[in-house]
C-alpha cells in the first residue's frame, strides 16, 4: 500500500513539474524592411461563385495596380523586387519606398495605413510570417467590375509576399493550392513622356491661404523615375503614370514636402507642356497633408 503511495505521489510531482516549466516560444516581427517578390489576386461573383487566383506579375510583367480600376494611389501599385515596405519596432509609421510616409494604427494581426493621397486609407490584415517572409492580404474591396467579359459585382482582394532585404530566402509554404486562372493586364505602366525634358514651377497657391505665389523651381528629368529638383545635385524620385485620359505623377524633396502627389493630371496638360491649377497634396509624415496647386511648364 505504501509503494502505491509513493508512486501516486511520484507521478503527481512529475506532472506537476511538466506543468510548470517554462516553454520558450520564439518570437517573429513583422517590423523592418520588406521587399516584394510576389502578388496574387483573389476574385469571386457575388453569390454562390468560387474563388479565382490570378497573378499580378509574370517574366514580362513586373509592374501592376491593386485597385482592378486601374485608377489606384500610391500604395496600390507594386513593383515585383522593387515595392519596399518599411515597417518600424514601435513608431506609429509606415515608410513605402524609403520616400513617402504614412501614419499606420496597428493590432496583432491588421494595419491600417493612413492617409493616402485623396484622404482615405488602406488596411492590411498579417495572412502568414516567418523568418524571412511576411505575407499581407488587402481588406476585401467590392465592386461592379466586366470581369473575363461578364458584368457583376465582385469581391476581391490581393496577398502580397514579401522576403526581408537582409535575405533571397523564399519560404514557398506560403503558397496556396489554388491554381491561377491567368495573368491580370497592366492596368497602367510607368511612361517615359517626361524623361529627357525640362519643366519649370513658376506658380503656386496653398489651400486656405491668401494669394498665389510665383518662383522658378526647375524640374529636369533624367530617366523615367529619377529628377534634379531646383538646384540641388541629389538625384530625386518621381513617378508618372499614363491611364489614358489622365496621368498620376509623384514627386520627391520639393518645396512643397518630402513626397507631393496628383492624381488626376489631364492627358493634354502633359502632352502639351502646359499644366495649369493642378492639385498636389503633401505626403510628409507628421504634416496636415497641405494641399496646393502648381502651375508648371515645359521649357526645354
Amino acid at each position: 500500500m505504501k509503494k502505491i503511495a509513493s508512486i501516486i505521489v511520484l507521478v503527481f510531482i512529475v506532472v506537476n513539474f511538466s506543468y510548470c516549466k517554462k516553454v520558450e516560444y520564439k518570437q517573429r516581427t513583422s517590423a523592418g524592411d520588406w521587399i516584394l517578390v510576389d502578388a496574387k489576386l483573389y476574385i469571386k461573383r457575388w453569390g454562390n461563385y468560387s474563388w479565382f487566383k490570378y497573378d499580378y506579375f509574370s517574366p514580362t510583367q513586373s509592374y501592376n495596380v491593386v485597385d482592378l480600376t486601374g485608377q489606384g494611389l500610391a500604395l496600390d501599385e507594386i513593383e515585383r523586387g522593387k515595392t519596399k515596405w518599411s515597417l518600424p519596432d514601435y513608431e506609429n509609421s509606415f515608410t513605402l519606398n524609403d520616400t513617402m510616409k504614412y501614419e499606420t494604427q496597428c493590432n496583432a494581426w491588421s494595419m491600417r495605413v493612413f492617409p493616402t493621397e485623396n484622404g482615405s486609407s488602406r488596411v492590411y490584415l498579417l495572412d502568414s510570417l516567418t523568418d524571412d517572409c511576411v505575407r499581407w492580404e488587402t481588406s476585401e474591396r467590392e465592386q461592379a467590375l466586366n470581369w473575363n467579359g461578364v458584368y457583376d459585382n465582385y469581391t476581391y482582394k490581393t496577398k502580397l509576399l514579401f522576403r526581408r532585404v537582409t535575405t533571397n530566402n523564399i519560404d514557398i509554404s506560403m503558397n496556396d493550392n489554388l491554381p491561377v486562372s491567368g495573368v491580370i493586364p497592366i492596368s497602367a505602366s510607368p511612361t517615359n513622356e517626361l524623361r529627357g525634358k525640362k519643366w519649370v514651377i513658376y506658380k503656386y497657391k496653398k489651400d486656405g491661404v491668401v494669394g498665389t505665389n510665383y518662383i522658378s523651381d526647375t524640374l529636369r528629368f533624367i530617366s523615367t523615375n529619377k529628377y534634379y529638383y531646383g538646384t540641388s545635385v541629389q538625384q530625386w524620385n518621381y513617378a508618372l503614370f499614363n491611364h489614358s485620359t489622365y496621368y498620376t505623377l509623384s514627386l520627391d524633396g520639393t518645396r512643397f514636402g518630402s513626397n507631393i502627389t496628383c492624381s488626376n493630371i489631364p492627358a493634354y496638360a502633359i502632352q502639351n507642356g502646359d499644366i495649369q491649377n493642378t492639385t498636389f497634396k503633401d505626403n510628409t509624415i507628421g504634416l496636415s497633408g497641405d494641399i496646393y496647386y502648381l502651375y508648371l511648364k515645359k521649357i526645354d
